[in-house]
């Protein structure tokens, strides 16, 4: 019985809530994005679940109230790093971070944050440039039976809004603190793509003993070791030789089997040289891959006693982020929120963010509480996913014995996937009424949320026209 094996986990965060009955409009909450079948808003939760249209002011309620979403994502990595501790992949005995930025589309012209954003895509159906909102997303790499998982840790949005003409801090700034401030206990490996190949963003990552495999960008240079002067006047040398990377690809390449980006053995030509970088002015390893269909990456690795081999493994993981990416957009909806405030003023199209500190006390309250609105409503998406994930890599006999569907991308020997979770979990939508499940009481107010049908009443036909 898969939901019973989810109400212990929600259970853990109960400290973050004032109330209990806060804390079980929540539980709602991240339960109906887990199986809802369309993504319109917070109404799909309420049809997920069959709940009475009353409740979904309380619902609307809950994503303003004063949870600040640093304290969530903080109590949420805890309880990933506890439920999947059996199940973490390492690399050299650092746990893998993964992160990446999402650009998510919004057109509303009363919704705090929204701005215009570059779009560098191959895909030519994208248009260069949109309003929306920037996140920026910190994940950590599991593994099941066959199938590894990027889950959640954190998703905020890290542009658009600005209390300070003196606010200098860039997105490279900001996803660096974001990593560093969360409670990570363990040494980890932070798996970034070209975008955060930035000295600012590698040295905050190293203050806090982890280390940083990215990818180098095309026209990149190092320098060699320098060579020690025993006599003249003078300091000594910082850096040696200038080495373009690029030029390395033409030099003999070693050919190797890694396991990149998929379950078979690819054979990868590469060159690797340790490097001093500019950026940090330490000793990085840098590798050069050519894979079979051509393309070419130079990665550079802040820990040196990595093999060749394993860096390139490494990095093909992070295309894991990109597949949750897909999962929160698609199934789950973490980010199909629609909430706005009458108390701003109209976002001209082109605009390139907000200065809130020009707004009234009122004004800016209002705003921020909608602008919290937002993240609240992502935690929740965030949440919603890692759940999926934990039954997939911890349970994945009893999802696969309740699933109702056949789906072409399960496969006999390996974990099911987050649909295939949420289809299992559809199915079993009987087992949150029977009994608390670990979460005590919460049943009971449930049944008191259910719709009790005919549904176009006269009072339902009321509460929907006003």
């Amino acid at each position: 019985m898969p939901w019973i094996r989810l109400f212990p986990v929600l259970a853990q965060l109960r400290p973050l809530f004032p109330r209990k009955v806060t804390f079980f409009v929540f539980v709602t909450a991240v339960i109906g994005l887990m199986v809802r079948g369309d993504l319109r808003g917070v109404t799909s939760i309420i049809r997920a679940l069959d709940l009475n249209p009353a409740f979904y002011k309380s619902l609307l309620r809950l994503f303003r109230v004063p949870i600040d979403p640093g304290r969530l994502a903080d109590a949420w990595t805890r309880i990933v790093f506890k439920i999947f501790s059996g199940h973490l992949v390492h690399v050299n005995g650092r746990v893998v971070l993964l992160v990446d930025g999402l650009k998510v589309p919004k057109e509303g012209k009363r919704m705090p944050g929204v701005k215009s954003l570059h779009q560098e895509s191959e895909n030519n159906t994208k248009p260069s440039f949109i309003m929306g909102h920037m996140f920026q997303s910190v994940a950590l790499l599991v593994e099941g039976i066959g199938r590894r998982f990027a889950v959640p840790l954190s998703s905020r949005i890290h542009e658009g809004i600005k209390a300070s003409n003196r606010e200098s801090k860039t997105l490279v700034d900001k996803l660096g603190l974001e990593v560093c401030l969360l409670p990570i206990q363990e040494p980890f490996l932070v798996l970034a793509d070209s975008y955060y190949c930035a000295a600012d963003f590698v040295g905050l990552v190293l203050s806090q003993g982890g280390h940083v495999i990215t990818v180098a960008r095309s026209n990149a240079v190092a320098f060699q070791r320098p060579e020690i002067k025993l006599r003249g006047p003078g300091r000594k040398p910082v850096y040696g030789t200038k080495v373009k990377l690029a030029s390395l690809f033409d030099a003999a390449l070693t050919l190797s089997a890694v396991m990149a980006y998929g379950q078979e053995p690819t054979e990868v030509r590469y060159w690797t040289r340790d490097l001093i970088w500019k950026g940090t002015g330490k000793l990085v390893r840098y590798v050069g891959a050519i894979f079979p269909n051509g393309k070419r990456a130079i990665l550079m690795c802040t820990d040196i006693d990595l093999s060749p081999e394993a860096i390139i493994e490494a990095y093909a993981a992070r295309m894991r982020i990109e597949q949750g990416f897909k999962v929160l957009l698609h199934n789950v909806g973490a980010y199909a929120y629609h909430f706005w405030t009458k108390a701003m003023k109209k976002i001209r199209r082109r605009s390139k963010g907000q200065f809130v500190h020009h707004e009234s006390e009122e004004i800016r309250a209002k705003i921020l509480e909608t602008f919290g609105a937002f993240e609240i409503f992502v935690g929740c998406g965030l949440i919603a996913q890692g759940l999926l994930q934990y039954l997939a890599v911890a349970f994945p006999a009893e999802v696969k014995a309740l699933r109702g569907k056949w789906y072409r991308s399960q496969l006999a020997t390996a974990s099911p996937t987050e649909e295939i979770v949420q289809d299992a979990l559809r199915h079993g939508l009987h087992q949150l009424h029977k009994g608390d499940h670990g979460l005590p009481n919460y049943a009971k107010f449930l049944a008191s949320k259910m719709s009790d049908r005919p549904w176009l009443d006269e009072e339902r036909i009321k509460f929907a026209s006003g």
